[in-house]
């Protein structure tokens, strides 16, 4: 059982170090949107902590997010089964160990885990109040809706990389 656990450490930390990290998290506009909305949406997120109303943040959470990891998960599929020989050669980049295939599924990861951690948040909210908890959710429920376009844009630049690849002469080896 020990050994389970060491390997879902081992994944994490490697998906960490090819995200970036938290260079890459704090320099991201997309977290920094996050945080605006966030502070913006303090008035709201803090009285539904205090009682004055229904934690709203935690139903949208609930309500919204089944769906777009349903999404996420599509759109990863659409990515792996358009791959044909000269699109996944194309993508691999001759089996770099950061090559934009790895980014993509790298990236596909942390927007489906940034999606986790705001539902399992919103799961939570549904159940207690508390300012910690409001703050944290609203954050994490912006944050997981905001990197939804950075996935669609990651999908655009794979259509060029498919696009691209399919003009290229096959290789007969």
């Amino acid at each position: 059982m020990i050994e389970a656990y060491k390997d879902l450490w081992k994944s994490y930390r490697l998906y960490w170090r090819l995200y970036g990290g938290w260079h890459a998290v704090l320099t991201s506009p997309y977290f920094h949107f996050a945080l605006v909305i966030t502070a913006v949406c303090f008035p709201i997120w803090w009285d539904n902590a205090t009682g004055g109303g229904a934690s709203i943040w935690a139903n949208d959470a609930v309500n919204i997010l089944p769906n777009l990891m349903g999404f996420s998960i599509a759109g990863m599929a659409i990515f792996l089964a358009f791959s044909n020989r000269s699109t996944m050669k194309a993508v691999t980049e001759g089996g770099e160990p950061e090559s934009f295939f790895v980014i993509t599924v790298v990236n596909f990861f942390h927007f489906i885990f940034v999606q986790t951690i705001a539902l399992v948040l919103g799961f939570i909210g549904q159940q207690y109040q508390h300012h910690a908890l409001s703050g944290a959710g609203v954050f994490f429920l912006v944050y997981a809706l905001a990197v939804s376009p950075a996935m669609a844009m990651q999908l655009l630049h794979t259509a060029r990389i498919i696009n691209s690849a399919e003009s290229l002469p096959d290789d007969e080896e």
